[in-house]
């Protein structure tokens, strides 16, 4: 069985380590890896979205029960680390926030999206725009509110708040969700051409993900912070899939691939671009330093949750 968990999850490893060493040997270079990931982010996967949901029912996306599962499970371990870092560490508002937000903010696009189309194929576009909506709706929201309170005044409050919902609203993702979804209510066919072009970008946007996460990873260095490091990267890969397995337990009837959606999704290090969100509260060194050993460690989790739910017979491996 491990076998067979190993041909899903070494691939994307693999993808990853060839993208470190070819930064660490000067093959390529470390800048362009923010080039590569721009691509994923803002042209790659909001075209595949859009493409999935203007092809489906607006129905496919009415799953209560993995929002839910979804977002309590993400906000346990976020308070968690909060209330932690803060009242019993002393760290200030900004650093908590970050290590907050770090403990159940995971990878969806960069290293979600290739394990789950390598199993559910395009279905798996479903669990990931659920996933992308409680991320841009509601974890970055509360992320942003609270490191934005620790170093703004309270006159700033409101400005705060309308750039935060730009940019939540000017998100490639969320404009792309917007208007597959609006395509799908009005029934509107895509031209086969652009078809063809978004299903070019479906065949390289998994591994240049992967490739930048590797060329990222290979520019980073851990130095200091190792306790609040090990707070984050244990409630990311320990607390947050145990709080997600705990809640799964109320949702028994939920579709097998959307109960193994979340917890994979839930086993995943935290996103690429934590350290640059850190970085505009002072944390850049703290969130890039965080985002290695989180990314190694997620190999065995990511591998004992394939596991369990090849077991559990909730997916065919």
């Amino acid at each position: 069985m491990f076998g067979n968990v190993f041909i899903i999850t070494l691939p994307i490893f693999i993808i990853i380590l060839i993208g470190f060493f070819a930064v660490r040997l000067s093959v390529f270079p470390q800048d362009g890896a923010r080039a590569l990931g721009i691509f994923v982010v803002n042209f790659g996967i909001p075209a595949i979205l859009f493409k999935a949901l203007s092809e489906r029912s607006f129905q496919d996306l009415s799953h209560p029960d993995f929002l839910m599962v979804y977002a309590v499970g993400a906000l346990v371990p976020f308070f968690a680390v909060f209330v932690l870092a803060r009242f019993i560490k002393r760290n200030a508002l900004s650093r908590s926030s970050m290590m907050a937000m770090g403990s159940c903010f995971p990878n969806t696009l960069m290293i979600g999206y290739p394990v789950l189309m390598q199993l559910f194929g395009s279905a798996a576009l479903i669990p990931l725009t659920l996933a992308l909506l409680v991320e841009n709706f509601l974890l970055l929201p509360l992320t942003i509110a609270l490191a934005e309170s620790g170093i703004r005044e309270k006159s700033s409050v409101f400005e705060s708040v309308r750039k935060m919902l730009f940019q939540v609203l000017s998100n490639p993702f969320i404009l792309a969700i917007a208007l597959g979804t609006l395509f799908s209510l009005l029934e509107i066919s895509l031209p086969q051409s652009i078809t063809k072009v978004i299903d070019m970008f479906a065949v390289t946007v998994g591994a240049v993900a992967l490739f930048a996460i590797g060329a990222v990873l290979a520019g980073i260095k851990i130095r200091g912070f190792l306790s609040d490091i090990s707070i984050i990267v244990a409630a990311k890969l320990m607390l947050h899939p145990l709080c997600v397995f705990t809640l799964l337990l109320l949702f028994p009837e939920m579709e097998p691939m959307l109960l193994a959606s979340v917890m994979i999704l839930s086993s995943l290090p935290m996103l690429s671009i934590y350290g640059v969100i850190g970085q505009k509260y002072g944390e850049a060194e703290l969130c890039s330093a965080a985002i290695l050993p989180a990314t190694i460690v997620s190999f065995i989790s990511i591998n004992l949750v394939l596991f369990y739910l090849g077991q559990s017979g909730n997916i065919s491996l």
